[in-house]
């Protein structure tokens, strides 16, 4: 899928805005299958699976029937939505599944004790340097997109005390 939306940048040649790459995205498939599907996330859409996991799920070191499990030579893993916590796993194609629960607090329930929470509470901010990189791009815009993009680049939460996490990655990786 990358590489295809990779190869579909190319052929365009450029794309300033966000609804551009939705475009590139979903044009990016070979014309005899459907066109991807493409989902635009809100920050309400992202959540707190670390702290969900740390709160209700244990690694086990039995399954449920009490034999050891042996990561390494498990060949299937099946998960099946109406056993939240369970996973079933095979460890030889024409075996038995067998079943691991990784629920934290009793291993009967099957229920979580906590629901998933957003993992921002507040919109993140960019620095300042970003937001003037940003809003400068409305002297090159297309005019279609441009204008229907600014109240939301311009509501972009913005100061000079955020770090800016791209330099200490870019930083990281040219040093190795």
């Amino acid at each position: 899928m990358h590489a295809a939306i990779s190869r579909e940048f190319k052929r365009i040649g450029k794309a300033l805005w966000p609804e551009e790459w939705t475009n590139i995205a979903r044009s990016a498939r070979c014309k005899r299958y459907r066109p991807y599907i493409v989902h635009n996330l809100k920050q309400d859409d992202i959540f707190d699976y670390k702290k969900f996991v740390e709160q209700n799920m244990s690694i086990r070191k039995t399954d449920e029937s009490g034999g050891p499990v042996n990561w390494q030579k498990m060949c299937w893993m099946r998960f099946n939505k109406a056993l939240p916590f369970i996973m079933e796993f095979k460890e030889a194609f024409d075996g038995e599944f067998k079943l691991l629960n990784f629920n934290k607090k009793t291993r009967r329930s099957s229920h979580p004790t906590t629901s998933l929470q957003p993992l921002y509470k507040d919109s993140i901010p960019i620095t300042e340097q970003k937001y003037s990189n940003l809003t400068s791009l409305f002297g090159i815009k297309p005019p279609a997109l441009g204008d229907a993009c600014k109240p939301f680049y311009y509501s972009l939460p913005h100061n000079n005390k955020v770090p800016d996490v791209l330099s200490d990655i870019e930083e990281e990786t040219t040093e190795d």
